[in-house]
């Protein structure tokens, strides 16, 4: 960290809170917008129906093309420079899909399409000149390279990339990848890979990209960007010079924040005060809808998906004319969520993915719930009210990866708002809340209008008051 800087000591509970931003600093999601959607712009090229139809939902970033190309191009360098020329054996679930490969002629003809579509789309997209990987080989070196690495603070991004991602990008975006990516097999070897990953992340080897150097989480300039002022303690810096107290990546990248910067709204024991709904995470406010049923079309993440496919049947929740509420996390959110409304949890319940990758054509398919690429973990809660008790649904969404969204809840423990109740391991979650018909009274945000930029939404702060209870 820089001596330099303009430190901000905040002394509680006998530590001191370290800080060279305000804490009333604005939340900077532009970023986030271009992470979000240059993929969506990338498929113009190559997918014009989608194009069309995600143009009408997402307002696209001026030359977000160029710099999320050079982003991944940068990338596949680095990657082909450490891994092409070197004596390695690929890792297990790297050599599945080659060995899938080799026996499966139609697919490695696919694959063979993808990498001349994608290369040359890459290559159309770039300003400057980088590494393109272009023959099988190369591909199944990177994503080795990939399930082997952990993702490095990128400073002119202000956050890291996927690097699994990073291979497959351009790929996503052409014509062979809906077959190729629809195949079961294939969609079986990379939740293999993408496991695989989230288990050298969760191991101490994942390490390498946590230190003070300009691609380390740890600089000067993470620090800012990340408000690790908010998650890093002087006495964590004192215990552990080196890594600051985290033993993984993943211990940092779901990193706990320090309880005074997500105080809790309407900590009382007052009818009035408890009758406040808080919200469950960081991020940005993307729906509300309200009176919705079974039959109601709601967006998760990018795919659209109906109700009924999302809450438990009408015997264990009612959903007829329930409220909907959606939040979507950024890079720079905490990663950890939190229980809206004190009560009883009446089920937990962790949903696989019926898809690990999904190319463009599948996301945006009139069944998207069959091109699902989300795990998700559905909580169910009881709460007290006057005209008898309401129930709240709470539904995480994270990647692919079961290991991508956890939750501690129990069935049958009974929580407080504003605890602890799960964490995602990546970013870019998505909180959706559903509350029974007439347990909420009023919001305190609206849904924000259809042309609103993803820059624009408003930013909720986790445990701030979001709503209020019909008492």
């Amino acid at each position: 960290m820089n001596k330099d800087i303009n430190v901000l000591t905040v002394e509680l509970a006998g530590q001191s809170l370290m800080s060279d931003v305000p804490f009333n600093m604005p939340f900077d999601t532009s970023l986030d917008a271009t992470h979000n959607i240059h993929i969506d712009r990338l498929s113009q090229r190559l997918t014009a129906e989608v194009s069309q139809r995600w143009a009408a939902s997402v307002e696209l970033t001026t030359g977000s093309v160029s710099v999320a190309a050079d982003w991944y191009g940068r990338w596949l360098s680095r990657s082909k420079a450490a891994f092409i020329h070197a004596d390695k054996p690929l890792h297990r679930s790297v050599r599945a899909l080659q060995f899938l490969l080799e026996k499966d002629l139609h697919l490695a003809e696919l694959l063979d399409n993808m990498l001349r579509q994608g290369s040359a789309l890459q290559r159309s997209e770039m300003e400057v000149e980088h590494a393109v990987v272009e023959t099988t080989d190369e591909w199944l070196l990177c994503l080795h390279h990939a399930v082997t690495s952990a993702p490095k603070f990128e400073l002119e991004r202000g956050f890291g990339l996927d690097p699994l991602y990073g291979v497959l990008v351009f790929m996503l975006a052409t014509d062979a990848a809906d077959e190729f990516f629809s195949h079961e097999a294939v969609n079986r070897c990379f939740l293999q890979m993408m496991n695989t990953w989230y288990a050298f992340l969760s191991s101490p080897a994942s390490l390498s990209t946590l230190n003070t150097g300009p691609n380390g989480w740890l600089c000067h300039e993470s620090w800012v960007r990340n408000r690790l002022d908010q998650y890093v303690t002087s006495r964590m810096l004192t215990d552990d010079p080196v890594h600051w107290g985290f033993s993984t990546y993943l211990s940092f990248q779901n990193r706990r924040v320090i309880q005074i910067c997500r105080p809790l709204d309407g900590y009382s024991d007052t009818p009035e005060v408890n009758s406040i709904v808080v919200s469950p995470c960081d991020g940005r406010l993307s729906e509300v809808l309200h009176s919705v049923n079974r039959k109601t079309h709601v967006m998760l993440r990018d795919q659209s998906a109906l109700l009924s496919t999302l809450v438990p049947d009408d015997a264990e929740f009612h959903s007829e004319g329930a409220d909907f509420f959606r939040i979507n996390l950024g890079v720079f959110d905490l990663h950890r969520w939190f229980a809206p409304v004190s009560g009883t949890i009446v089920s937990v319940e962790k949903i696989p993915a019926n898809r690990c990758v999904a190319p463009l054509l599948q996301i945006m398919a009139l069944d998207p719930a069959k091109s699902s690429v989300n795990t998700m973990v559905r909580i169910l809660i009881e709460t007290k009210h006057a005209a008898g008790n309401k129930k709240v649904l709470v539904l995480a969404l994270g990647s692919a990866s079961s290991s991508s969204v956890c939750s501690y809840a129990k069935a049958g423990q009974c929580v407080e708002k504003g605890d602890e109740i799960g964490w995602f391991n990546d970013a870019g979650g998505v909180i959706c809340l559903i509350f029974e018909a007439n347990l909420i009274e009023r919001f305190i945000h609206s849904s924000p209008p259809q042309q609103l930029s993803v820059c624009q939404q408003t930013h909720l702060r986790a445990k701030a008051q979001i709503a209020v209870v019909d008492i």
